[in-house]
């Protein structure tokens, strides 16, 4: 009945289980780890075949690795791979996985899960691609392009924001961006970051930056909050442009 019961709460999550014991050699599954493996669901009852002929051919060096490296060091099984199922679908899992081993040190059984996480290597990727399209259109920019904390600390700047300042990100990092700013205009510019850091509002503002040659270039700067999941402050994204023209 534990037996049922825990196959049953796997099911609801979507995890598959097996079981490999060392004096049989039988590896059973349970239905969900069949089914997420392209199999039908049946007594469980299966081979070192069975598992690596879905296993996508790019991936079963890693896979295989990963469990003969905790079966030798007596660490947990952690493992995310590829599968190609009948269809030729391509999935992404996560298993996880415990030898038991005797008093001499002899792996005894295996017990593990296989989850199903195709839809978050999807997000994962997405994430990346945003990411890169992100940094390529910063860096090509004609403004200067920043990113900030609640604190006021810089984490983020563009190429474009270095050639304005005239200060190199290493410089600028976290409270370093403040030496830029031209003596007169300091005062009444870090007053208004935080303002609008307390207010969690919009920052838009025109003063001065005085560069590490002494040249003064005026600027227009704007940036917007960001808020995370629950609807907390994290800092804020902006833009610096060159006005001295103008």
């Amino acid at each position: 009945k534990y037996f049922e019961r825990l196959t049953l709460a796997l099911d609801a999550a979507k995890m598959g289980s097996f079981h490999w014991d060392s004096f049989t050699n039988k590896n059973i599954w349970t239905p969900y780890h069949d089914v997420n493996f392209g199999y039908e669901p049946g007594d469980g009852e299966h081979t070192y075949e069975d598992w690596s002929s879905r296993v996508h051919p790019d991936d079963l060096e890693l896979a295989e690795a990963a469990w003969k490296t905790a079966l030798q060091e007596h660490t947990d099984y952690i493992c995310e791979y590829r599968i190609v199922l009948p269809d030729n679908n391509v999935r992404w899992v996560e298993s996880y996985g415990r030898y038991y081993y005797d008093d001499n040190g002899k792996a005894l059984r295996m017990a593990g899960t296989v989850t199903d996480i195709t839809e978050r290597k999807k997000a994962e990727q997405a994430l990346q691609e945003s990411q890169r399209r992100y940094s390529t259109l910063a860096q090509i920019s004609p403004v200067g392009i920043y990113r900030c904390d609640k604190s006021a600390n810089l984490l983020y700047v563009n190429k474009r924001w270095c050639e304005i300042t005239g200060y190199t990100f290493d410089r600028a990092i976290n409270q370093g961006w403040r030496v830029a700013i031209y003596p007169e205009d300091k005062a009444r510019v870090e007053a208004e970051v935080e303002r609008v850091l307390q207010e969690e509002i919009p920052f838009t503002y025109e003063f001065r930056f005085q560069r590490p040659d002494s040249s003064v270039v005026w600027v227009f700067a704007q940036s917007v909050p960001e808020f995370d999941g629950e609807g907390l402050l994290i800092g804020h994204v902006g833009t610096v442009a060159d006005i001295t023209n103008q």
